[in-house]
């Protein structure tokens, strides 16, 4: 991902590590947050990638519609998950 791409635009291959986005929430639980970045691209934080201190109630402090940063830790696509979770290995 280079400067010049706008976050609406982004496609899930575009993302990298390191990178630092911006996006809405669209979904928080105990389980994590889910991050609306792009059309294509929604991003999932585990709840101790939430904040430099422990969070106590997700769900309220990360309500539907806020506006949150971050660096991207890792990608994972939707379908290296599924071939995963089906027991093969990953390739």
């Amino acid at each position: 991902m280079d400067g010049q791409t706008a976050t609406h635009d982004l496609e899930p291959d575009d993302v990298q590590t390191g990178a630092l986005l911006t996006g809405f929430v669209v979904n928080s639980s105990a389980r994590g947050v889910f991050v609306r970045v792009s059309r294509e691209l929604t991003a999932r934080v585990f709840p101790r990638n939430l904040a430099d201190k422990f969070v106590d109630d997700v769900a309220t402090a990360f309500r539907r519609g806020r506006l949150v940063a971050g660096r991207v830790l890792s990608v994972t696509s939707l379908a290296a998950r599924s071939k995963r979770k089906k027991g093969e290995s990953k390739k």
